[in-house]
């Protein structure tokens, strides 16, 4: 028997109580503290929320809002809003890609290992795993148990960065053999905080055990990381789907991840949603696991495990799939009893 375990926001959160769902980032960047090497970053968002939509600071843009609006502004190339040009568009994205690794490597250090230790060493190699998280938690439990990450698609190096004359870095190989290997398929939707993307060579890199792009792209600067190639004389970009209506998935790499994601929900026994509230903005996500339910020949059993004592989640499961088997237990409990 095959499984597919869907992991959402949630599922981090219960194993890191301090890890912010995507409506609470920009407020935790915004007005706590600790956030001062993203300082510049934080004066033009907030500069641009008053622009574009207001300084209220007790109502503050829901994330997905905002970035949707700049996300509809680069693809339609706005001439201009408020002085915002389309170059400007992709600066105040990049600022918030960086705020959000930055914000998300701070609040995920007080992290429940032996859950998701426990969470990876009861996953049998027949079984899949699907994520919309950026976080590498699943990530580290896999190198920590298994030995080995496989997300996938190839991945090409793991690197560290290398400081060259001047204010050259540039990314270095490190041996390592714990890369493309390992049965268990972690497919990560949305793109991974340690995964560092050149758009020249068409190719990954990754941080292991590191949030690359918190801690290495410094995305508003004139200098920034280089690739690994000494050929290649572009720099590290983020891979990463922000959390807005306008998705953007048309990486090659992207683009395969979610064709190997759709051949597994096809050949699972199981599908079980952890920590996804499975929401109407996610068009793309409901398509992909219809797609592949109905390329099934048996319908696969439909298990959400939602939060302590349940949410209204489950309606969302209901509607799309009519028969679901609800445990609101809790991604904690779930381990310790049903795996």
């Amino acid at each position: 028997m095959s499984k597919v375990y869907f992991l959402g926001a949630g599922a981090t959160k219960a194993v890191a109580q301090s890890a912010p769902l995507n409506d609470e980032i920009l407020e935790t960047a915004l007005f706590e503290s600790g956030y001062e090497e993203i300082s510049e970053e934080i004066e033009e968002i907030q500069t641009f929320l008053k622009e574009v939509f207001h300084d209220k600071k007790n109502n503050i843009p829901r994330l997905g809002d905002i970035l949707s609006f700049i996300d509809f502004s680069i693809r339609e190339k706005t001439i201009s809003i408020k002085n915002y040009y389309y170059e400007d568009f992709i600066k105040i994205r990049n600022s918030f890609v960086r705020l959000i690794a930055i914000v998300l490597r701070n609040n995920l250090k007080n992290l429940n290992s032996s859950a998701t230790d426990n969470f990876v060493r009861n996953i049998n190699e027949n079984d899949s795993i699907i994520s919309t998280n950026y976080d590498i938690v699943i990530d580290n439990a896999l190198l920590s148990i298994k030995k080995n990450t496989n997300y996938g698609v190839k991945i090409r190096q793991n690197i560290l960065p290398v400081e060259l004359s001047g204010d050259q870095i540039r990314a270095v190989p490190l041996l390592d053999m714990l890369l493309n290997q390992g049965p268990i398929k972690l497919l990560k939707l949305h793109g991974s905080l340690n995964w560092l993307y050149c758009p020249k060579c068409d190719e990954i890199d990754i941080t292991l055990r590191q949030k690359g792009i918190a801690e290495y792209l410094n995305l508003n600067k004139e200098y920034e990381l280089l690739c690994l190639n000494k050929y290649c004389t572009s720099h590290y970009e983020p891979l990463i789907v922000t959390p807005t209506k306008f998705k953007i998935y048309e990486n090659r790499i992207l683009n395969k991840i979610w064709e190997i994601s759709k051949e597994r929900i096809s050949k699972a026994d199981e599908i079980v949603f952890i920590g996804y509230s499975l929401p109407e903005a996610d068009t793309e996500i409901r398509c992909l696991i219809l797609n592949g339910v109905n390329m099934a020949e048996t319908k696969p059993k439909i298990t959400f495990v939602d939060k302590p004592g349940g949410s209204n989640d489950i309606n969302n499961y209901n509607r799309l799939f009519g028969e679901v088997n609800h445990m609101p237990i809790g991604f904690i409990k779930y381990i310790e009893e049903e795996m």
